[in-house]
């Protein structure tokens, strides 16, 4: 049996796993949670968890929903502000927040992409950043540095996850990890075929 880590505890123990491998097997994993029907709503690094072989999984489904299932009544969903799609920190009519949705787990999982390889947030949050103090409406800084230069088409591909306008994101999360995994070419990996 494989022993599974959450992304956070191996990152904090300077154990994270390669960002070649990881950010695709995430991607990737993101991509079948949504074909299958689900969307996390609540994405963060205690809810990725790796196992020994680098396969990637999910836990915490509180803020989940079954896509196209009605909303239940009185959700109570719990977000991560700091990494959380726009979207999230606006009501709808009936006042409760938006539902989890593929296009606002595309936003979260390339934020947290973001900072697991720069070390910081693709925009900056004010302090105490939730819902009822939504970060600016300013464009999401574009991946630079290191990884940019070893993955010169990875800037793109997190650009376009990091839309605000959830419709300028990728068109499904099949292709933002194909997206993804061509930008972090990695000779010899097999990647899912989009279904």
């Amino acid at each position: 049996m494989a022993a599974w880590s959450d992304l956070g505890a191996l990152c904090r123990r300077g154990y994270g796993p390669d960002p070649q491998h990881l950010l695709p097997a995430a991607a990737f994993a993101l991509a079948e949670l949504h074909a299958a029907g689900v969307a996390h709503g609540d994405l963060n690094s205690r809810d990725i968890l790796v196992d020994d072989h680098g396969t990637v999984g999910f836990i915490d489904f509180e803020s989940g929903v079954v896509l196209g299932d009605p909303a239940p009544v009185n959700l109570m969903t719990y977000v991560a502000w700091a990494l959380a799609a726009p979207e999230r920190f606006h009501r709808v009519p009936d006042g409760c927040r938006p539902r989890a949705t593929p296009a606002g787990d595309q936003y979260t999982l390339a934020a947290l992409f973001h900072r697991l390889l720069t070390g910081s947030l693709p925009r900056d949050n004010p302090p105490g950043v939730g819902p009822r103090n939504p970060p600016p409406s300013v464009p999401a800084r574009n991946l630079t540095g290191e990884a940019a230069e070893r993955w010169p088409l990875l800037p793109a591909v997190l650009a376009t996850a990091l839309s605000r306008d959830p419709a300028h994101r990728h068109p499904t999360s099949w292709n933002f990890a194909h997206g993804i995994a061509h930008a972090m070419v990695n000779a010899g990996t097999e990647y899912p075929p989009t279904p």
